[in-house]
């Protein structure tokens, strides 16, 4: 036993602070108990406090509080904060309410875990409640509640009350973190970032990393990413939240090669790599296969012991399926300790594209197998496994049992994989069908998957239908006239042909060529269809592979390549196409 009381606490205290998981602090709980010390309100407090920090259960914070016979203010405070921080936030409003039932009247400290609450939740009704009661109780003018009151209204979408609050605190009582929710407030998508960047530049306080990157990120939103690329290389002190947020602006607006640029320099500097920051790195290499940088960055994951969680082995397993290397997507797959729905999803359908079809099937049977019920990405992935398999009665199968079975409606992207389905297998009727009935509004894709297998199958009557519905959609897109002329080629309709053409011409919409990329040496390299600035003996080695295809019995599709060149011509255009110059690149590369 321990000896005087005073004594006792503080050595107890001591060991509170020691607590590094949930056994220790039960032991050091039952330490109190036996030392009589269960109505100490310090040590009782500092339980509490324990048991938000080390993600102990809401009832078990419960129980310790209930054995304080008589508890003050300040153990209410303590609970109130313990609640707001656990799994379970909301407890903390029903403890405040019952608090106030009681009897009790708060101080300047009940509330800022109050506001914690409503903020993490977008509880605008409660945190409206509780702004009243700050009124009525005489708290509306102190700083510590007006700057928790101010970042709910900020992060909660309030700008305009968030406003009010800044211009009613004291000019000499606006701290940092203040005017730091105020420009995060003006940053959201709800706000105005001029507004934000005016008050980011008239901040009377040094500006730490959160401010800078709170105006970074808040440029990045309203796409303003050039502003924000130029704060964050005037910024010095650059943090991991900063890196992240410049990787995952560029990543989130398609400019994956300056998402990597970025990343290298962050690799270079002083700050490591968080897990948001890896998922945008891997997520901008599966955009460019950069398989290469993909796997330096796999690497780094396992040198550091960095957890495969289901975020980063999900966006490891995508990677690896886009850069065109399914067998370490399947490798990534089965050392994740814990898998959910998404990370099943995205094997079954790299399984898919790879024309891996029965892999994907028997991966979904393994998922239901392991307890999963599939939702609508799934089908997805099963229904482009079939239609790559040419397996049209399973995925009529797998359609009607998604819709009837797991209750699930069907989206525009499963219509668009059964008219691939049933356009690849030849069934144009049954895919226009389909079409027609759909109970929803056909999209572009939808008719682009028609007009595709109306080319394969070279029925141009349906062809011309369904292009004229493509271009009623999306008239600003070339690709839509080329398919047309395409299906007229095809048939040698040349005068048809032309017509299209000319219309796209005559139409001023820009012809967007074909590219492919390929990573060599740790570079991404892009190959533009028709580029004829490459080396002779690249040129040299597309031919060499063009004679052998043909010595072998390949006859190129030459139908649909300019109907007013010779035969030769043609064949030579169709062996300068955008991936083939990729592959050769690289052998070329290679031998060097």
């Amino acid at each position: 036993m321990l000896s005087s009381s005073s004594s006792k606490v503080q050595k107890l205290m001591l060991l509170l602070h020691q607590c590094s998981d949930t056994a220790a602090l039960r032991c050091a709980h039952a330490l109190v108990i036996v030392n009589g010390l269960a109505q100490s309100f310090t040590l009782v407090a500092k339980l509490l406090g324990l048991c938000s920090s080390l993600s102990e259960s809401v009832a078990y914070a419960s129980s310790i509080f209930s054995e304080v016979h008589r508890p003050n203010v300040f153990l209410w405070n303590s609970l109130l904060k313990a609640y707001s921080k656990s799994d379970n936030p909301l407890q903390a409003i029903f403890s405040y309410r019952r608090f106030c039932c009681l009897g009790f009247r708060p101080d300047c400290y009940s509330f800022p875990p109050l506001f914690d609450v409503c903020r993490e939740l977008s509880a605008m009704i409660e945190g409206l409640q509780v702004h009243v009661h700050v009124l009525k109780t005489g708290f509306g003018s102190n700083l510590c509640v007006q700057t928790q009151l101010l970042r709910f209204y900020a992060q909660c979408g309030g700008v305009v009350s968030a406003r009010l609050v800044f211009d009613e605190m004291y000019q000499w009582g606006r701290d940092a973190v203040a005017w730091t929710a105020m420009i995060d407030a003006y940053a959201s998508e709800s706000g105005d970032v001029t507004e934000a960047f005016r008050l980011f530049k008239a901040m009377p306080f040094e500006r730490d990393a959160v401010c800078w990157n709170a105006m970074i990120v808040g440029f990045i939103r309203w796409g303003e990413i050039a502003a924000a690329r130029e704060l964050f290389v005037e910024f010095s002190g650059k943090n991991v939240a900063c890196w992240t947020s410049m990787i995952s602006g560029y990543a989130h607006i398609g400019e994956y090669r300056e998402a990597l640029n970025v990343f290298s320099q962050m690799r270079l500097s002083d700050s490591k790599p968080n897990c948001i920051t890896l998922v945008s790195a891997l997520s901008s290499c599966a955009h460019l296969g950069a398989i290469r940088i993909g796997m330096s960055i796999h690497e780094y994951i396992e040198k550091n012991g960095i957890y495969l969680d289901v975020y980063i082995g999900t966006t490891l397993i995508d990677m690896y399926s886009k850069c065109g290397n399914i067998e370490s997507s399947m490798k990534v797959f089965d050392l994740m300790p814990q898998k959910d729905i998404y990370c099943w999803n995205t094997m079954i359908e790299g399984l898919a594209v790879h024309g891996l079809g029965c892999h994907a099937l028997e991966m979904f049977s393994d998922m239901q197998d392991e307890g999963f019920e599939p939702n609508e990405i799934t089908f997805v992935g099963i229904l482009m496994a079939c239609s790559h398999m040419g397996l049209v009665k399973e995925g009529q199968f797998y359609f009607d049992s998604m819709i009837n079975q797991y209750g699930i409606a069907p989206r525009i992207e499963h219509y668009g994989c059964m008219v691939d389905l049933l356009g690849r297998a030849g069934l144009i009727e049954r895919a226009e069908e389909l079409v027609n009935t759909m109970p929803i509004e056909p999209n572009a894709v939808i008719w682009g998957a028609l007009v595709s297998a109306c080319r394969v199958a070279g029925n141009v009557e349906l062809g011309e239908r369904a292009a004229k519905h493509l271009l009623d959609l999306e008239p600003q897109n070339s690709s839509n006239y080329i398919l047309l002329s395409n299906i007229y080629a095809a048939e040698n309709r040349w005068d048809d042909a032309e017509k299209v053409r000319k219309m796209l011409r005559c139409s001023g919409v820009k012809k967007i060529h074909g590219f492919s990329s390929i990573e060599v040496g740790g570079v991404v390299c892009e190959f533009v269809q028709g580029d004829r600035l490459l080396s002779k003996d690249i040129y040299q080695l597309l031919d060499d592979i063009a004679m052998k295809l043909k010595d072998m019995g390949h006859i190129p599709g030459i139908k649909e390549v300019f109907h007013d060149i010779e035969k030769e011509e043609r064949e030579y255009a169709l062996s300068g196409n955008s991936e083939k110059s990729a592959i050769v690149f690289q052998e070329v590369h290679s031998q060097l």
